[in-house]
């Protein structure tokens, strides 16, 4: 699974973290943390989980994005394998 997403407007050093989860089963998949270092304020980002090469299982699934240290997801990914 890929996701990207156009990040605007925000100060250097900015933390984004991705929690990828398997709704399904409310199963945690894998989270994975980046910042947009010193780079232009508007910049797109990306994020990558892969399951080793075999077929992800069918059911619902989500990623939860954070800016820096919020409590609440700024933006959330539900999608569904079939």
């Amino acid at each position: 699974f890929i996701l990207s997403a156009e990040l605007r407007n925000a100060p250097h050093n900015t933390r984004i973290r991705f929690f990828w989860t398997y709704t399904t089963g409310d199963i945690p998949i894998t989270s994975f943390e980046m910042d947009n270092g010193t780079r232009d304020p508007d910049i797109y980002i990306s994020n990558r989980v892969d399951n080793g090469g075999r077929p992800w299982p069918q059911g619902e699934y989500r990623v939860d994005i954070f800016i820096d240290d919020r409590d609440k997801p700024d933006a959330q990914v539900e999608f569904e394998v079939k």
